[in-house]
């Protein structure tokens, strides 16, 4: 073997040796970050309109929601707010309702109206859970600032917050100026 053809096959060992250092290094920066995401409280806010009612096949009260639109040639008397758990362990849901534009102050949902039938508040929701909570359209509209709201939260027991916006939470503020 000549020192050329040497050189070359040294060349070559070291990139590949590089190589794998970067790649290994960048899996492991990538393995960090989401072992710490894990420990983070994750929640996914979904204000939606109610647009409708009927009876489920089981002949319980259902209602029809959209987080698209708020209809304003039919108002119905509620407004939900999905609440859902992304998280990798359970949490405790303590408070729901608006941030105001411009501010740190909240406006809580009053009253809300646990969508399931177990009635429980303030309420603890598994990995993957979720829950729907209604409020009573008036009482939503009687909010002394809800035409400063900006977005839907959800905030645990620990103090973390989930924040959201939809459509259905812009038209609401719209109809709210009217």
């Amino acid at each position: 073997m000549t020192k050329e053809l040497i050189d070359n096959i040294l060349i070559v060992k070291d990139t590949l040796i590089g190589l794998a250092a970067f790649v290994g290094m960048g899996l492991g920066i990538y393995n960090l970050f989401r072992e710490r995401s894990k420990g983070k409280v994750k929640l996914k806010v979904i204000p939606k309109a109610v647009t409708g009612e009927g009876t489920s096949s089981s002949g319980q009260r259902a209602v029809r929601t959209s987080e698209s639109d708020f209809p304003t040639d039919y108002i119905h008397e509620l407004f939900a707010i999905e609440v859902i758990n992304l998280s990798e362990f359970p949490v405790v849901i303590d408070e729901v309702g608006l941030f105001l534009k411009g501010t740190d102050r909240r406006l809580s949902l009053p009253i809300p109206i646990v969508g399931d039938k177990k009635i429980e508040w303030p309420k603890k929701l598994e990995r993957r859970e979720s829950i729907v909570l209604y409020s009573s359209m008036k009482n939503l509209l009687s909010l002394p600032d809800l035409q400063r709201a900006k977005c839907a939260f959800a905030r645990t027991s620990c103090n973390s917050f989930g924040k959201g916006t939809s459509g259905a939470l812009n038209g609401l503020i719209k109809f709210s100026r009217k």
